[in-house]
């Protein structure tokens, strides 16, 4: 796959509220990538840099934020609608930026935190709880969510399962090989006790790993 930067955001002096190529310029890199039969990945911090990447024909949004020119978070139902019939995956990251906060909520149990930490968690509380009302809509509309290195939100169990494993392999590309529980499938499966489908941390209560088909017992 080649990941694409549709926008800035991802080096600090990069503008996060402009395209970072124009239409014409992100559908060549596509087709360049599809022809030789690569999976492209665009790096999306704002609407508009989603709307030029999903009009190209890229296969899956990083980040995929609803943003406008203005900064503000703002749906967009046209795009969304698109995202759906195109079957462009997003991956939301949003785990990004709360291990940060976790880490604060921590040291906040010793030490007294400093005004300028105390003014970041109260930033990212705000855009986390606005954020929040977006990626309802973004679920509620059936744009398919896959995980990457990060964690999703507002999902049953079984979603973000599904989210973690076929979903994901089928944005990249590779459900015929991973994602899924079938013949012919390189069998890399995990064994747990519990009920994960309910309860998503009985996906911790690991007994065995299956790499590549060898089984592989944990000790106790």
């Amino acid at each position: 796959m080649i990941k694409i930067t549709a926008t800035g955001g991802s080096t600090g002096t990069s503008n996060v509220r402009v395209p970072s190529f124009n239409l014409d310029e992100m559908k060549a890199i596509v087709f360049e990538a599809h022809k030789f039969g690569v999976h492209t990945a665009a790096h999306c911090v704002n609407t508009e840099g989603m709307r030029i990447a999903v009009e190209a024909g890229v296969d899956t949004i990083i980040h995929g934020r609803f943003v406008n020119t203005d900064g503000e978070l703002e749906f967009d139902e046209k795009l969304a609608d698109q995202m759906v019939e195109q079957g462009t995956f997003i991956n939301p990251t949003l785990h990004q930026g709360r291990d940060r906060i976790w880490q604060l909520w921590e040291k906040e149990k010793e030490v007294e935190l400093s005004d300028l930490e105390k003014t970041e968690i109260e930033v990212w509380q705000k855009h986390w709880d606005d954020s929040q009302k977006v990626w309802e809509k973004v679920l509620d509309k059936g744009i398919q969510f896959v995980a990457g290195s990060d964690a999703s939100v507002g999902m049953s169990p079984m979603e973000a399962i599904q989210s973690g494993t076929i979903f994901s392999a089928m944005s990249c590309w590779v459900d015929n090989e991973v994602g899924s529980i079938e013949p012919g499938k390189i069998a890399n499966i995990i064994s747990v006790d519990g009920k994960p489908e309910k309860e998503i941390k009985d996906l911790r209560n690991v007994n065995s790993i299956i790499h590549r088909g060898r089984v592989h017992k944990l000790e106790k």
